[in-house]
């Protein structure tokens, strides 16, 4: 039996599933929707069949060639998002990759923010049961990282009875939210879950922070250059470490506050804090010197769609 977990986040969309042959596959594309336009000349037309999706009667580019095509931004900084055009074409293009691989799973594993789970859970069940027809099940996101963390491939807990006993703090480190999820002896502690803002505020400090250099540039160069740690300029790479340092800063600043509020002084007491999501490796070396017992796996941002996988199996019958 086959689970597919699906990570839909506002800046890229992550998939974990096993082929009919039992391969385990890991895809992502970028979350990057905009209005289908007729191309005059398409050299790749298989391509952008592939990555165009009709939603309510309207045609969407979605992905690269949405990219390729002018879009500027990620798609839905919204709490609303899921309700948008936009996310169900996300969803539209992630069912078209599974059918790409003969993956017709038995179980789809979705995820949602904390501060949105209670209420939008049943919508985004709903919307997951019309598109992919199957049975769905929605957790909140950082299950899905410590889930990574305490199951192996196969959906089987780990042999370390101490790593299922453990006591951590888990925060996944999104685009547009940051999550928080404290976990003390494989249990959830509702208070000390809570979110706060994604590394899209960093994106947007740094994007005001070049423009003060007096250099243009969108919100999807600045993602980019994050991670890069440049921007293309004339056909030189431009370091721009400085404002990153800066503008990476401010998320930091806040995900340290808000952890500290939600964990009171529990922090020090963990056994560990698991960062996890899309932003996790931006601003890892940073929230290390401020909690040294934070650590990351070697895909952060594959981590919830995988976690969620290895969770789904659990819920499947045993053979």
């Amino acid at each position: 039996m086959t689970v597919a977990g699906i990570d839909i986040g506002h800046s890229a969309v992550k998939l974990a599933f096993r082929t009919p042959d039992g391969s385990l596959r890991h895809r992502q594309y970028p979350s990057v929707v905009t209005p289908a336009i007729p191309l005059s000349f398409d050299p790749q037309p298989d391509v952008t069949q592939g990555d165009t999706v009709e939603v309510m009667g309207r045609r969407y580019f979605v992905g690269l060639t949405a990219v390729s095509q002018g879009a500027q931004a990620a798609s839905g900084l919204s709490m609303d998002w899921i309700n948008t055009p936009e996310h169900l074409v996300l969803m539209e293009r992630a069912q078209r990759y599974l059918v790409s691989h003969q993956v017709v799973p038995d179980l789809v594993v979705l995820g949602l923010p904390v501060v949105t789970f209670a209420q939008q859970q049943e919508a985004l069940s709903m919307q997951g049961l019309d598109i992919f027809k199957t049975d769905v099940v929605v957790v909140p996101q950082p299950w899905g990282a410590y889930q990574h963390g305490v199951l192996n491939e196969n959906g089987e807990h780990l042999t370390s009875k101490g790593t299922l006993l453990a006591s951590w703090a888990v925060i996944d480190v999104g685009h547009f939210t940051t999550d928080f999820m404290l976990m003390e002896k494989g249990r959830w502690i509702e208070v000390a879950s809570g979110s706060c803002a994604g590394i899209y505020k960093a994106v947007e400090q740094l994007k005001k922070l070049l423009h003060a250099r007096g250099l243009q540039t969108s919100q999807l160069e600045c993602e980019e250059a994050l991670r890069a740690g440049y921007i293309r300029n004339f056909n030189d790479r431009l370091s721009v470490q400085v404002e990153i340092e800066e503008a990476v800063a401010v998320v930091v600043n806040e995900i340290v506050d808000t952890g500290t509020r939600l964990f009171g002084g529990v922090v020090r007491r963990l056994d560990a804090v698991l960062l996890a999501g899309g932003g996790a490796d931006i601003i890892y070396p940073t929230l290390k010197e401020r909690w040294p017992h934070t650590m990351t796996s070697d895909d952060p941002r594959m981590a919830i769609a995988e976690g969620m996988r290895r969770w789904g199996l659990t819920r499947l019958p045993r053979k």
